[in-house]
């Protein structure tokens, strides 16, 4: 019979753990009650951690950052591809008293934020993006900033679902070649505009198409300006109310070309409901719009076959 000495045994055993692969942390969590030095234990579910940004420091790329509870969980500056979400049910705050709530600078990330509520206290920004390739905003409310409630600067993917941004001095504001798709919306009482599509990169071009969303009280509701002339902004609605503000739609040459197309959309309530401002800017409708109680409108609205 064949007989291992004990010593033997363990160093075997020993040996194989050493050469298994790291545990992978892709799901971490925060709580009211969590603490972060529990980052020496990742965050896990029965020992959260405290804030996003301790958490920030153990999950994998591509993992996510669970907020099991109601409670505020800090602004956080985001480094890596990740998820922040809230349990379902729950309150997840982050509030910022100063520079931006939720910043985003790093090449290549991909970020999703679902159900959180984004408050500014003093903050300039809610999320401001300056790199990165990909941001997905769904089910927050960002409010009460005093420059953007988001704000892209990036070569990315934006999509914005399900979402309310709501008084701040600007809503959404897209430059560079940010391409953002906004759907099922609520844009409110931004004191400046509740969507702003401006570049002033050469040879880039921003886009946004607005479906199935309400854009109201904003000064200028939805808002294409450009000031390159090798540029080109893009903003398309479609089934949208676009209610009360001091211009609905304006599209605005400043020295370089602009684009915004509407259909199936509510145009009402507005001082300027279309304004169409420069030889460089196009204002479209494919005819099918309801324009209604606006004052004079501004410049030529092209009109657009259905096809």
């Amino acid at each position: 019979m064949s007989r291992f000495s004990p010593v033997v045994f363990l160093l075997a055993v020993a040996g194989a753990m050493s050469v298994l692969p790291a545990e992978a942390v892709q799901r971490v969590f925060v709580a009211s009650y969590g603490s972060d030095a529990n980052t020496a234990t990742n965050c896990g579910f029965t020992n959260p951690c405290r804030g996003f940004t301790a958490a920030m420091t153990v999950v994998d790329p591509g993992g996510e950052v669970v907020a099991l509870d109601a409670a505020g969980y800090g602004a956080v500056t985001i480094t890596k591809s990740v998820t922040l979400t809230a349990n379902p049910g729950f309150y997840a705050g982050i509030a910022a008293s100063g520079g931006n709530a939720v910043t985003i600078a790093t090449a290549a990330v991909k970020v999703t934020l679902r159900g959180l509520n984004i408050n500014g206290v003093g903050a300039l920004n809610g999320v401001s993006m300056t790199n990165g390739a990909g941001l997905s905003i769904e089910n927050c409310v960002i409010s009460n900033f005093s420059t953007d409630a988001v704000y892209v600067n990036a070569t990315a993917t934006v999509r914005i679902i399900d979402s309310l941004i709501r008084d701040n001095e600007f809503g959404i504001v897209l430059q560079g070649a940010a391409t953002a798709d906004i759907a099922h919306t609520k844009i409110l009482g931004n004191a400046s505009a509740g969507l702003l599509v401006f570049s002033q990169t050469a040879s880039s071009t921003a886009s946004a198409t607005v479906t199935d969303s309400v854009l109201a009280k904003n000064n200028v509701n939805v808002h294409a300006f450009e000031t390159v002339a090798s540029a080109l902004n893009r903003i398309v609605v479609i089934r949208s109310s676009i209610t009360n503000g001091t211009y609905g739609l304006r599209s605005q040459f400043a020295g370089g070309p602009t684009v915004i197309s509407v259909s199936e959309s509510l145009v009402a309530g507005n001082s300027t409901g279309f304004s169409q401002e420069g030889a460089g800017s196009t204002l479209e409708s494919l005819g099918n719009n309801t324009a209604r109680f606006n004052g004079p409108d501004v410049g030529t609205v092209t009109s657009i076959a259905l096809r």
